[in-house]
């Protein structure tokens, strides 16, 4: 009985073994995940309004210049370290229709920390450095003359209709 005994726990023993299971594949499963980066660029222009080229002191080339709008970058989930981004302007001088007279200008670019503004001429560009606690970045727009500009007013022809189109574009680097 005792031997009965010792043999039905040998082979209990060696059935249950770990030496006795043999693997025959192993493979894994993989979840793979994106957030993408969501870039927003948009410009918000003052009310349009007529200004008096030579009256208005805000344009005078030492004013502080007038409103004429804004824009705005806001990377929602920026990637992780810095981006850089470019932004240029390009305008024309003021013209009008028929009439053969430049009026020069330039544009006051600033933001809302800093009551400094950086002069901006056409083909200009602002570098943008943005990180993932900053990202959002706007600066507010105004334009003036220049020393030249101001001088075509005095003998520039009348007329309501001189006008330039500023155009911004964002690049990123």
């Amino acid at each position: 009985m005792k031997i009965r005994i010792v043999a039905i726990l040998v082979f209990l023993l060696i059935s249950v073994s770990p030496v006795s299971s043999e693997s025959l594949r192993n493979d894994n499963l993989n979840i793979l995940g994106q957030i993408i980066s969501e870039l927003s660029f948009t410009l918000e222009p003052e009310e349009s309004r007529r200004y008096n080229l030579r009256d208005n002191q805000d344009l005078q080339p030492r004013g502080r210049g007038v409103s004429i709008g804004q824009w705005s970058l806001s990377i929602d989930n920026p990637p992780a370290g810095v981006s850089v981004y470019e932004v240029t302007y390009e305008f024309e001088p003021l013209k009008a229709p028929r009439i053969s007279d430049v009026i020069d200008f330039v544009l006051l670019e600033s933001d809302e920390q800093s009551a400094t503004a950086v002069l901006r001429s056409s083909g200009s560009s602002s570098r943008l450095e943005v990180t993932g606690t900053d990202n959002t970045v706007t600066r507010s727009l105004r334009a003036r003359l220049t020393e030249e500009g101001a001088l075509s007013v005095q003998q520039a022809a009348a007329s309501d209709a001189y006008r330039s189109d500023i155009i911004i574009s964002l690049v990123q680097e």
